[in-house]
């Protein structure tokens, strides 16, 4: 899957974080749909915002408040999947192999924020 920075950039600006958080976990989901076609997401933007995921079997769930999406929306235009994909993989999702530039942005600019 392909990601455009300049794009994102204006969303996390100008976005409410529930449209925001929406955006995010939509790229999310096309993103494991590529590796599981059957992959089933729910998210939920409330008083919390939840994700949750049955992928190959395994059941993962990622939640945050409206003031962690605004702080991490605030912070850079992929800090919020960078912290959605952090999430699963501590929870024992293991990356598949992928075309395109999204993870390579999300998890690059994880590691890259780490040693800064």
């Amino acid at each position: 899957m392909n990601t455009n920075h300049f794009f994102r950039t204006t969303m996390a600006t100008s976005y409410t974080a529930r449209k925001f958080f929406k955006k995010v976990v939509h790229d999310s989901y096309l993103q494991l749909q590529q590796w599981d076609p059957e992959v089933v997401l729910e998210a939920e933007a409330w008083r919390l915002y939840t994700i949750k995921i049955q992928y190959r079997g395994q059941s993962y769930q990622v939640a945050f408040t409206k003031s962690e999406i605004d702080i991490l929306q605030q912070e850079s235009p992929y800090a919020l999947d960078q912290a959605i994909w952090l999430h699963l993989i501590q929870q024992g999702l293991v990356i598949q192999p992928f075309e395109g530039n999204y993870l390579s942005k999300v998890l690059t600019s994880s590691i890259q924020r780490k040693i800064s």
